[in-house]
């Protein structure tokens, strides 16, 4: 097979003429977008950045009781000695109990506190209404509190990510979630529906038990879980009771692809064939047809990857989940002495090993979801956790099961979905 960054899709979908013409204004709307007074999400994302600037105060001056256990010896994409098998970390001296996945903290803001600057004289902003008060809701903080400290990251670097102006990402996705990145880049923010929120509180303990026994799971680190209830303004006379307060989900979650400087590609990976074609002159993200043709060559971290990779599919079968992703990114590999900066401190994947200015060696370290092949640095991360195999899913299944008689949508059982993704990593790599 050809290296990553060559080659050209082995097969392409057909799209007629109109297809193209009805999608191409769409096309130059993707990236990254500053929100700006005259964004439509500014007040939302000020509120958001003064209630969760509240919400990691709270966790500054109330740490959870958490003793960090040691860490595991060897990087997350160091193969062992033995047969393939991820290393498993010793068990933790204090998990997180039942009260802290089930912890609610309720915080109002008032009238002025997401600290809107003044409209520019003479122009139309997006805050053309005073803005009102506001509540944020943090569930299971103690929980994500201690998953934060179990990965090295400071509450208060994480409290000014999130304190800072975001971007906008506009992907190709067909999802409806809206998605913000801070200022840094280190720090999704996704919009869940109330489902996907009730999804993930209850399945959070078994989530966590994972990635105690297992630190270097591609799954993506979900870092807290969150809603904002906003009153709607109603008119004088009107009873409160009339207009509901509508209330927003969103988790916050470590970027695969931080830091973003030097990647070549961007994929996202399901691993079937319907739809899963995009342009390559204006996508952000590539997908699985893109992809044809390429391999990851990944040398001796091969195995790990492939036996990690059975794990991590494994938990989400169990749970029940499908149409989950495999986000994939490509970049060159830096010289000798130089690597590219990790959200996550070095010295907590590896212990006592070689600076994290410094390129891992054999036997040291990787930054979390990065594996170095023989020329490329890859990473790697498990994403889009919450679809769950729903009668609505057994029916789309059916559907398409007609439509495409191969079978290759992304709709399948659960069972049959990890059992293909993990073909497709095997098949593509080397």
């Amino acid at each position: 097979m050809a290296a990553v960054t060559g080659g050209t899709p082995a097969s392409r979908p057909r799209a007629g003429g109109l297809r193209l013409s009805l999608r191409a204004p769409q096309q130059h709307k993707l990236g990254l977008f500053e929100i700006g007074p005259e964004h439509k999400f500014y007040l939302l994302t000020c509120r958001l950045r003064a209630g969760l600037r509240a919400a990691t105060q709270a966790a500054i001056d109330h740490p959870p009781a958490v003793s960090t256990p040691p860490a595991p010896t060897g990087g997350p994409t160091q193969p062992p000695r033995g047969p393939a098998h991820p290393r498993a970390s010793p068990p933790p001296q204090d998990t997180p109990c039942d009260g802290d996945c089930a912890a609610v903290l309720r915080q109002p803001h008032e009238v002025g506190a997401a600290g809107l600057p003044p409209r520019p004289p003479g122009r139309a902003a997006a805050h053309r209404v005073p803005p009102q008060g506001f509540e944020l809701l943090t569930y299971a903080g103690p929980a994500f509190a201690r998953l934060r400290r179990a990965l090295g990251l400071p509450e208060e670097l994480y409290q000014a990510a999130l304190s800072s102006r975001y971007f906008q990402f506009v992907s190709n996705s067909k999802s409806k979630a809206r998605f913000f990145l801070t200022q840094d880049k280190r720090f999704f923010l996704k919009t869940q529906t109330k489902q996907e929120m009730r999804f993930l509180l209850a399945n959070l303990p078994r989530y966590l038990r994972h990635l105690e026994a297992f630190p270097h799971s591609l799954l993506v680190r979900l870092l807290g879980a969150h809603s904002i209830v906003v009153p709607r303004r109603r008119r004088a006379g009107a009873p409160a009771a009339a207009l509901p307060c509508p209330q927003r989900y969103f988790t916050v979650m470590l970027s695969v692809f931080f830091p973003d400087e030097g990647i070549l590609e961007r994929y996202d990976i399901k691993g079937c064939r319907v739809d899963r074609w995009a342009e390559p002159a204006s996508a952000v993200v590539l997908k699985d047809l893109n992809f044809e043709g390429k391999s990851l060559v990944l040398g001796s971290q091969r195995p790990w990857l492939l036996r990690q990779l059975e794990l991590d599919s494994r938990l989400l079968e169990e749970l029940r989940v499908l149409d989950y992703s495999l986000l994939l990114a490509v970049r060159p590999l830096l010289p000798d002495g130089l690597t590219a900066r990790s959200p996550v401190p070095c010295h907590v994947l590896q212990g006592s090993g070689p600076s994290q200015n410094q390129r891992p060696q054999p036997g040291g370290s990787d930054p979390l979801h990065c594996i170095d092949g023989p020329q490329r640095r890859y990473s790697v991360g498990l994403v889009d956790l919450f679809s769950t195999y729903t009668f609505r899913r057994r029916l789309e299944h059916l559907w398409k099961r007609i439509r495409y008689r191969d079978g290759s949508f992304s709709t399948v059982p659960p069972a049959a979905y990890a059992q293909r993704l993990c073909r497709w990593v095997e098949a593509h790599s080397e």
